[in-house]
C-alpha cells in the first residue's frame, strides 16, 4: 500500500508532533500552509514548495528530492491546476490518516 505524503504533509506532520502531540488541527495545518505560500496568494506551488524545503535544508535540492516534491505535489494537486489549496492538502492529510491506519 502506497503512503503518499507531501514535503508540505510532512512539514505539518513535524510541527504537529513538536507542539501538540500527535494530533494534527486545522489550525496547525492553515498556519504551516501559510507559511508555505511565499507569495500570499492563497495556493501553494511547487515551486513555492520547493523554495520552502530548500531553505530547510539549507540551499539547492538534490535531484532524487525534487522529484519527490513534484511528485507528491501532482498527487495532491486534484484538479490538475498547478496549485495546491488548502482543502487539497487536508484532503490528502486524511487520506494519508486513513492509509496510516489500515496498515496499522
Amino acid at each position: 500500500m502506497k503512503f503518499v505524503a507531501t514535503a508540505l504533509v510532512a512539514a505539518f506532520v513535524a510541527i504537529a508532533l513538536a507542539q501538540d502531540g500527535p494530533e494534527i488541527t486545522d489550525a496547525l495545518i492553515e498556519q504551516q500552509f501559510k507559511s508555505e505560500d511565499l507569495n500570499k496568494d492563497g495556493f501553494v506551488t511547487v515551486a513555492e514548495l520547493k523554495e520552502s524545503v530548500a531553505k530547510l535544508g539549507g540551499g539547492k535540492l538534490p535531484a532524487d528530492v525534487v522529484k519527490i516534491i513534484e511528485e507528491n505535489f501532482r498527487a495532491t494537486d486534484t484538479n490538475k491546476d498547478g496549485k495546491l489549496t488548502l482543502t487539497e492538502v487536508k484532503k490528502q492529510i486524511e487520506k494519508n490518516e486513513e492509509l496510516a491506519s489500515q496498515a496499522e
